[in-house]
């Protein structure tokens, strides 16, 4: 199943009318003796369109006949844009590339250790010498912000079998790299830790044995864009919601198990209370985890109990080596901004209203590659630490945790096993995380989106607006449904999402007319294999 370039041009006749159709697996029975109707509905929704191209002459005539011969009946994939249907939302992800579609020749690209043509929309990267070979753009992103580098890859001469892919710049978190034996469609994520510009390559040749000079790989599509981020909860720690349990170490500090009604109104939330020690009071827990330099987030919703004391929460390789804030539970305001101590860096706060004296909040830092992790829950007198305690004063804590996250994650409840991956999401909404913070109106009805899942994706349109509060998170509405569940921390795409098709015949013409002006049109159908 190879991936053929698409043509990047949009319908044309002297009326478009490129139309585009949801076919969903239904089956309704109507009782004869009753007149009832039953339905039943099964995953694999898809979408099909139709696409006329008259009066097609010289280069673009070429390139359609050549494209839709390519495509061998039901044999081949490509990636359609999704003309025609304009994002009205607010969402901030313009294409950050220069010449995505190549369109201007190599306008705009960068030859790392390779010759670099254009004809037709299609990049050719050519091998001088047998060495590592790749093109880039150097740019400037958002602080904080998550992104997606997308490239569409083919085979030339000498590259079948070879390991090739795509390098986002050092610096950031995330997927460096995805070099592979695998063609086609393929999307990193990066959030970048500067506000700096950083230099990003859609197209890499990384074998350096294997091949001889003028051999070449071919790119007919490059995107750098911002993204948002599926939210399946991750929580490494384990009873999220039982602070009392002897899972969680105390210090100067006892638990009142079962106080309060949670913010979800379903459960309870237990009380940190402090004791009258003249020290630090808190509730805390350590982790191993996987070596590697990452962001960890720690994470809860607290509410005051007795007194009026604040919530400091701190995640760490060790007690030396953390990041940190104190959030003012009075006011709903980070009372002291994040810091960091050691060898941990770029620390950010956030704190959200979770409703009836209720706050989420959070903290995300880097954390050096060790195998440590710890967490803290620490009373605050406004923001003095190890203070004389009165025996009485409290804060109230629920579905607490920490998971490996850029941004704050809204987390899962956990018992007796701590889970990595979060709840996988079914159906036709989902929970994001990485969004602009405070914002209505990121997506509205009707707005496009791809939806990465495993090595393929699926596109969607928005039913209902999409809206983030101050921790970045929100809740999004779709249709069709999910035909599978996303991983936690998958892209949705948000500046031209595209739709993997097929022809939806095995049959593929055109009409030649005098004067080399061509017609033609073709129905493809969105390809739904679930990898």
């Amino acid at each position: 199943m190879a991936t053929v370039p698409f043509p990047n041009l949009s319908p044309q006749a002297q009326n478009p009318q490129m139309s585009w159709t949801l076919r969903s697996l239904t089956a309704r029975h109507v009782s004869p003796l009753s007149g009832v109707s039953t339905t039943l509905e099964r995953p694999g929704a898809h979408w099909s369109a139709r696409l006329p191209y008259e009066s097609l002459s010289s280069d673009w005539r070429a390139v359609f006949q050549t494209f839709v011969a390519s495509l061998r009946g039901h044999a081949s994939r490509f990636h359609l844009p999704v003309f025609g249907w304009t994002r009205r939302g607010s969402f901030p992800a313009p294409e950050i590339f220069t010449n995505t579609y190549f369109a201007s020749g190599t306008t705009g690209w960068t030859a790392n250790s390779t010759t670099l043509t254009a004809s037709d929309g299609i990049a050719r990267l050519t091998v001088p010498t047998p060495a590592l070979q790749s093109i880039s753009q150097s740019v400037t992103m958002v602080q904080y912000a998550p992104y997606a580098l997308r490239s569409i890859l083919h085979d030339g001469r000498g590259t079948a079998g070879l390991a090739i892919g795509r390098f986002i710049n050092a610096g950031g978190t995330g997927t460096n790299s995805d070099y592979s034996t695998s063609r086609g469609l393929g999307t990193l994520v990066r959030v970048n830790l500067t506000s700096g510009a950083g230099t990003n390559y859609p197209a890499v040749i990384s074998a350096t044995t294997g091949y001889r000079a003028g051999d070449y790989l071919e790119c007919s599509y490059a995107s750098l864009a911002r993204c948002a981020l599926v939210d399946n909860g991750p929580n490494s720690n384990q009873r999220s919601d039982e602070l009392d349990n002897a899972y969680w170490t105390k210090t100067a500090a006892s638990i009142s198990a079962n106080a309060t009604a949670s913010p979800d109104g379903t459960t309870t939330a237990d009380t940190i209370v402090e004791n009258g020690a003249a020290t630090a009071h808190f509730v805390t827990r350590t982790e191993t985890r996987t070596s590697a330099v990452a962001d960890w987030c720690v994470y809860g919703y607290f509410k005051r109990a007795s007194g009026a004391r604040n919530i400091r929460l701190v995640v760490g390789r060790d007690a030396s080596n953390w990041a940190a804030a104190i959030f003012d539970l009075g006011s709903g305001t980070i009372a002291l901004a994040a810091g960091v101590a050691g060898d941990a860096t770029d620390a950010r706060a956030f704190i959200a209203l979770a409703g009836n004296g209720w706050y989420y909040c959070a903290v995300v830092g880097r954390l050096t590659a060790t195998t440590g992790l710890i967490t803290y829950y620490e009373l605050a007198n406004g923001t003095t630490l190890g203070y004389a305690g009165d025996s009485a004063s409290g804060v109230h804590g629920w579905r607490v945790g920490v998971a490996q996250a850029s941004f704050p994650t809204r987390g899962m409840q956990t018992t007796s096993a701590g889970d990595v991956d979060g709840v996988a999401q079914t159906g036709g909404a989902l929970y994001l995380r990485g969004l602009p913070v405070s914002t209505n109106g990121l997506l509205l009805q009707g707005d496009p989106a791809e939806i990465i899942i495993g090595t393929t994706s699926q596109l969607v349109r928005t039913r209902a607006s999409l809206n983030s509060d101050a921790a970045g998170l929100g809740h999004w509405q779709f249709e069709p449904p999910l035909r599978v569940s996303p991983s936690d921390g998958a892209a949705v795409i948000i500046c031209n999402p595209l739709c993997k098709m097929m022809l939806d015949s095995n049959e593929a013409g055109w009409t030649d007319r005098a004067a080399g002006f061509s017609d033609l049109e073709f129905a493809a159908v969105e390809d739904t294999y679930p990898s």
